[in-house]
């Protein structure tokens, strides 16, 4: 995720006035859902997972629409007081279930990224790469800690990462807006299904 976020710095900047409380709600976030893993049984984690991606691709799908409800909220003070809370406490929510379910985290982060005020979604992909790098850093220290790390398949999956994650955030900035949604969208409800079915055929 760290190439991906650098090729997006321009987009990041833009939406430098919430990265401190952001990037302090998603490190204490993830290190809470990180914990509660550990703590939840291995079959009822398997259960949730399709579910938890359904619900995570809805939310960025229709998560916009809540966007005017934040705003009649905001204050004119710049964004303090009930808006700046509630947005808060969703931001807390998304980062707990990125600590919690790795898989689709990155739907939850646009979602919430969306219904807190990011409307460029090339800005919301910028913010949402940053964010999702260190809840996975903050997640898989405390895995580490755990013990419960497969070094093989995490070496694999971190060189692919950074591959991918960079080559990404460049093709995402050259498709359009509407396009990048619908795409995102899609691979939302393919692991969906894909999930929904194994679990269930």
């Amino acid at each position: 995720r760290f190439p991906s976020g650098v090729a997006g710095w321009r987009d990041l900047v833009k939406g430098r006035h919430r990265l401190l409380r952001s990037c302090a709600i998603a490190a204490l976030g993830s290190l809470a859902g990180a914990w509660l893993l550990l703590a939840t049984q291995e079959r009822v984690f398997t259960a949730m997972i399709p579910w938890l991606l359904l619900f995570a691709t809805l939310l960025f799908a229709f998560g916009a629409r809540l966007v005017p409800l934040f705003r009649a909220l905001r204050p004119r003070d710049g964004g303090r007081g009930v808006a700046l809370a509630v947005g808060a406490g969703f931001e807390a929510i998304v980062a707990i279930y990125a600590g919690y379910f790795g898989a689709g985290a990155a739907f939850m982060v646009m979602a919430g990224n969306s219904m807190t005020g990011v409307d460029d979604v090339h800005q919301n992909v910028a913010l949402k790469n940053l964010l999702v790098t260190l809840m996975t850093t903050v997640s898989v220290a405390v895995f580490v800690t755990a013990g419960i790390i497969a070094w093989r398949a995490t070496l694999v999956m971190t060189l692919g990462a950074f591959a991918g994650g960079y080559a990404g955030a460049r093709l995402a900035r050259r498709l359009h807006p509407g396009k990048l949604r619908v795409f995102i969208i899609a691979i939302g409800l393919a692991l969906t299904v894909y999930y929904f079915g194994k679990l269930y055929l």
